[in-house]
C-alpha cells in the first residue's frame, strides 16, 4: 500500500464518517453509514501497518542474505 492509497482511504473514510454523523440524528441507516466510515479508517490503518511490517521483514531478510556469505569448505576425498 502506497502513501497515496493510504491517504485516499483515510480521507474517504473520514468524509463518510462525518457525513453519516451529521445525518444520523433520527435515521439508523445514516448512523450505520457513519460506523462504516469509521471502520474504513480503522481497516486502512491496519492494512497499512501490516504492509509496512511485511516490507520491513522483506528488507531485513534481503540485508541478511546480502551480508551472509557461506564459507567455502574444501571437499575432502
Amino acid at each position: 500500500m502506497t502513501n497515496r492509497q493510504l491517504i485516499f482511504g483515510l480521507i474517504s473514510g473520514l468524509v463518510i464518517a462525518i457525513s453519516g454523523a451529521f445525518l444520523a440524528k433520527e435515521n439508523v441507516i445514516t448512523w450505520l453509514l457513519s460506523m462504516a466510515g469509521s471502520a474504513m479508517i480503522v481497516l486502512n490503518l491496519i492494512v497499512w501497518l501490516m504492509t509496512r511490517k511485511s516490507q520491513q521483514q522483506k528488507s531485513a531478510m534481503a540485508m541478511a542474505t546480502v551480508t551472509h556469505q557461506p564459507e567455502a569448505h574444501p571437499s575432502g576425498s
